[in-house]
């Protein structure tokens, strides 16, 4: 966790991580970095992270997010990282890679595994990966994510890429996502 330090260049490099929460509304974060907001020419790096084995099968509407970054810096690069085989109960909302930013920050995002990650709660929303910025997505492998048990009226959503921002640019090419799933009897 890095904490808001405006317009200042980040570095989150070559992380091994794996946790564990017993909490049910928290958030449970692998990474979470929200340093070198402001932009200012600053460059957020977050590069060749592996997030596997977080375990949360005590939460309820706690969320889970495997690599997030807030930070809306000038330039932002997420390249290298595996985030896998990590798990999260109940109904809040699983981010696995968030390269996050402002609708003008220039973010490239490349060469990420993000695989095997599951929900067993019965409603909520995974997404794979996602970014708020003018954004480069490019040889990128989101596969086998998804919901074990959904069930009942509520919703069950998996999203492979996401952009949340409404940026003037964005280019995607090359990525492999598939076998993303929703399993039981959710609508």
């Amino acid at each position: 966790f890095t904490s808001t330090a405006n317009s200042v260049n980040t570095t989150i490099t070559n992380n091994v991580i794996t946790l564990k929460s017993d909490a049910t509304t928290n958030a449970l974060h692998g990474i979470n970095n929200s340093a070198g907001s402001t932009a200012a020419n600053n460059t957020i790096t977050i590069a060749n992270n592996i997030v596997t084995g977080c375990s949360y099968l005590t939460a309820t509407t706690g969320l889970f997010n495997g690599i997030l970054n807030s930070g809306s810096a000038a330039f932002i690069n997420i390249h290298g990282n595996v985030v896998t085989n990590n798990i999260q109960a109940g109904t809040g909302t699983m981010t696995l890679l968030d390269a996050g930013g402002a609708a003008t920050s220039i973010v490239n995002m490349y060469n990420n595994v993000v695989s095997g990650n599951q929900k067993t709660g019965v409603s909520g929303t995974i997404f794979s990966a996602r970014a708020a910025g003018e954004t480069t997505f490019y040889n990128n492998n989101l596969f086998n994510n998804g919901f074990t048990s959904s069930s009942g009226t509520v919703s069950a959503i998996v999203y492979g890429y996401y952009n949340f921002g409404s940026p003037l640019f964005e280019e995607i090419y090359n990525n492999n996502i598939y076998n993303l799933y929703v399993q039981g009897t959710s609508t």
